[in-house]
């Protein structure tokens, strides 16, 4: 964090500056504030005035503190499966597969995280209903299938797919 000395310099030299300061509220509590400050200037150059605005981070920080507490519950949950989870924020996100894969199936997440990589494993006599059922829209679906592990051997999996939530844009 800069100093506010530092942040009324930058202004000055540069015309702009933006920082997170440290701030004191009427009671006396602390907390960070975004500064944001504007120098005015006249045609002939000379400063006439600073244009700020303030803005208290707390709301900010304790939602950014709270999502980061609900992900790391997620991800400590989903390592605590004994099977492969793949999830999918929503559609055009990233793939995430977890890091049991490498124990049960030997492939690395990043290598099956792609839905055509993943159906490239799938045994041949399985693709045509596992394609159906993955990419149909149902709320819930399940269904078995075998899928290549590394070393090529064949392994029964069941497929549970849920949607979880949706996402309001």
């Amino acid at each position: 964090p800069i100093s506010f000395l530092r942040y009324q310099r930058d202004a000055r030299e540069h015309g702009y500056a933006q920082a997170e300061l440290p701030a004191r509220r009427v009671d006396g509590t602390t907390f960070q504030m975004l500064g944001t400050s504007t120098v005015i200037r006249d045609t002939a150059g000379r400063p006439i005035l600073v244009a700020s605005s303030h803005l208290d981070l707390t709301d900010l920080r304790r939602a950014e503190a709270a999502e980061h507490e609900a992900e790391e519950h997620a991800r400590r949950t989903v390592l605590g499966i004994n099977g492969i989870v793949r999830y999918q924020a929503h559609a055009g996100s990233p793939i995430v597969v977890s890091r049991q894969v490498r124990e049960i199936l030997g492939h690395e997440p990043e290598d099956v995280a792609d839905g055509e990589a993943w159906a490239a494993l799938v045994h041949p006599d399985d693709i045509a209903r596992h394609r159906a059922t993955s990419e149909g829209h149902a709320e819930r679906s399940e269904h078995d299938y075998r899928i290549r592990r590394r070393d090529g051997e064949w392994l029964w999996v069941r497929q549970s797919t849920r949607e979880i939530g949706r996402a309001h844009v």
